[in-house]
């Protein structure tokens, strides 16, 4: 099997070498976790450094070959008999003086790749050797191979002398080394193939000594400068070797050079580089071996760095645990390792006997509504995160905060009529609901997040409410427990100011002031396909508790709910200009503020606020 990695694990996996599946066995039987499949359900194969790790519900044995050798396949198993494999080229070497960064290795991945039983040669390809003197460019790095596919090899680095020569090509599938400096005339970096990205420029004028970067398999690399080298392109992200908690980058091009006393470029993802402070006669650093990394380009009179070795990662999974809740209460839903429950409405969290974890939460409380006269919009329910520890058996009960009500088409309702209700776990966690915007009584009410204020027609500005200050201070994020942003104030003649949002302030206009905007929630609860959170900005997915946009008349329409004109972000309202039916409604669930309605002869309603939501998370 191999020598055991002494890479770290997940958390869950720190058991002893050799013993994973009947750690399996004995958590999931004795607590009730799920089924286990037969030890010999996987694929049996020598070969490597070997490495097991859990992503989402599977198990995987990972072979990791930093040299040439064989994997080795006895038995396909029963879990499907395929793998996945990661290949990464040998890094390009930099050159020699005033040198180009070496090109990373090419980068490129295989997943459900069929196996028999048989033997497969792997070669791992080497490092290219950097530029000697002055003059000298890198050499490429060599392919890796594995079942008839390579990887594709790094490109060699450039190098500067009184001719300008350019940095040299890449080869097919790797990324170019970066172009030369020290030159009059401006020099390209060489082209990337299919599986990595262009090495950098140099700026060619004197004194443009900086030479360009080595691209990387995951962008290209930095252009040289007067003052500086370029800065080696990025790697690309793996998880085939010890699973999703620790990735590594690989193919990170190495750092152009400079020249005595500029500063050299840096080198990215397992490329090498020099510092400003080396000495003039120093070897310039290596590429990370086993990482594909370019070498990186000397500065003056340094002599270059040599290029890293590439890799093969070959996996496949050897068990699969069915996954089951240890408690009851919401939607259940597993991703990424965790049992997340979600409650979308009242109800409560059952944990038996022998349940005994800390539990992550996500509290919001219901935002706020809005009013019709120019109303403010409302605020976002506060936002609530944490860890608590519970153990069984015991019943948390679980309040989902509703959103406030939308105005009224006539009177002189004010902002607090249109608050959000808390929502609560287990009742020491509260979050408050959002205030309510400002109708034509003016101010928005505090709450979670402040509502915005009422605009005034000339008379009666309206001030936005107040965040929630507890623990944090209003109008700032905060994203360890709770808080709320103010809402902003109405102006005149009339626009409503917008509500707070969770992750920041609303504005005030002109127009309808922007809903403050929410916040995004943590990876653990981003399951993908789940209807849990809204666009936000970046047009983004899982964002939640954004402010409502401040209502209108007779300016330009109604500014959208939660930081900006390209939303409804996080679910917010959006405010009404003086058409159309009122302002928007909060989406269910979003703790978002509802936007604010028109003035004028025929006011418009506000919209209602959000319902609020809890998550709760823990390990499955």
């Amino acid at each position: 099997m191999g020598v055991r990695s002494s890479q770290p694990r997940s958390p869950n996996l720190n058991k002893t070498d050799g013993h994973l599946l009947e750690y399996y066995r004995n958590t999931f039987i004795e607590g009730g976790g799920g089924s286990v499949p037969p030890p010999t359900s996987g694929i049996q194969a020598t070969g490597g450094i070997i490495s097991e790790y859990t992503s989402g519900s599977d198990v995987y044995r990972a072979h990791i070959f930093t040299n040439s050798g064989a994997f080795q396949v006895t038995d396909v198993g029963t879990l499907g008999g395929t793998i996945d494999y990661l290949m990464v080229g040998g890094g390009g070497g930099a050159g020699a003086a005033s040198g180009g960064g070496g090109g990373g290795g090419g980068v490129r991945t295989f997943t459900d790749q069929p196996v028999t039983v048989t033997t497969y040669p792997v070669v791992i390809g080497a490092g290219g050797v950097g530029g000697k003197q002055a003059g000298n460019d890198g050499n490429d790095g060599t392919n890796t191979t594995f079942r008839s596919n390579d990887s594709g090899a790094g490109g060699g680095g450039g190098y500067g002398n009184s001719t300008g020569a350019a940095g040299r090509d890449g080869v097919n599938g790797g990324s170019g080394g970066g172009s030369g400096g020290g030159v009059v005339t401006e020099r390209t970096g060489g082209a990337g193939g299919s599986y990595g990205n262009t090495g950098g420029t140099n700026e060619g004028s004197p004194p443009g000594y900086g030479a360009g970067g080595g691209g990387g398999a995951g962008s290209v690399g930095g252009n040289g400068s007067t003052t500086a080298g370029g800065t080696g392109g990025s790697g690309e992200a793996n998880v085939y070797a010890y699973g999703p908690l620790n990735p590594y980058n690989y193919g990170g091009g190495g750092g152009g050079g400079g020249y005595a006393p500029s500063p050299v470029g840096a080198g990215q993802d397992g490329g090498g580089n020099l510092t400003a402070t080396d000495s003039p006669t120093r070897e310039a650093s290596q590429g990370q071996p086993g990482r594909g990394g370019g070498g990186g380009g000397g500065r003056g009179t340094e002599i270059r760095g040599d290029g890293g070795s590439g890799t093969l990662v070959v996996r496949y999974k050897i068990a699969e645990a069915a996954a089951t809740a240890k408690a009851t209460g919401g939607a259940i839903d597993f991703y990424n390792g965790k049992t997340i429950h979600i409650f979308t409405s009242s109800g409560t969290f059952t944990a038996p006997g022998p349940f005994s974890e800390t539990v992550q939460y996500v509290v919001i409380g219901g935002g706020g509504g809005s009013c019709h006269d120019g109303g403010g919009g409302g605020g976002a329910g506060a936002w609530r995160e944490g860890t608590t520890p519970i153990s069984g058996p015991t019943t948390k009960a679980v309040q989902v905060g509703a959103g406030g009500m939308f105005g009224r088409s006539a009177g002189g309702n004010s902002g607090s009529d249109h608050d959000g209700s808390p929502s609560s776990f287990g009742g020491p966690i509260v979050a408050p609901g959002g205030g309510g915007g400002g109708g034509p009584s003016g101010g928005g009410a505090p709450g979670g997040s402040g509502g915005g204020g009422r605009g005034g027609q000339g008379v009666n500005n309206g001030s936005g409410g107040t965040g929630d200050p507890f623990p944090g201070t209003p109008g700032t994020a905060s994203p360890t427990n709770g808080w709320g942003g103010d809402g902003g104030n109405g102006v005149n003649p009339s626009p409503g100011g917008g509500g707070g949002g969770a992750g920041g302030n609303g504005q005030s206009g002109p127009g309808g002031g922007h809903g403050g905007v929410g916040i995004q929630l943590h990876p653990d609860y981003r399951i993908p396909g789940s209807d849990i959170g809204f666009p936000g900005p970046g047009s983004t997915d899982y964002w939640l508790a954004g402010g409502g946009g401040g209502g209108s008349y007779p300016k330009a329409a109604g500014n959208r709910g939660g930081g900006g004109p390209g939303g409804p972000y996080a679910g917010a309202g959006n405010g009404q200009e003086n058409s159309g039916t009122g302002g928007e409604s909060a989406q269910a669930n979003s703790g978002s503020g509802g936007g604010g309605g028109t003035a004028g002869p025929t006011p418009r309603l506000g919209g209602a606020g959000g319902s609020g939501i809890v998550l709760i998370a823990y390990p499955t």
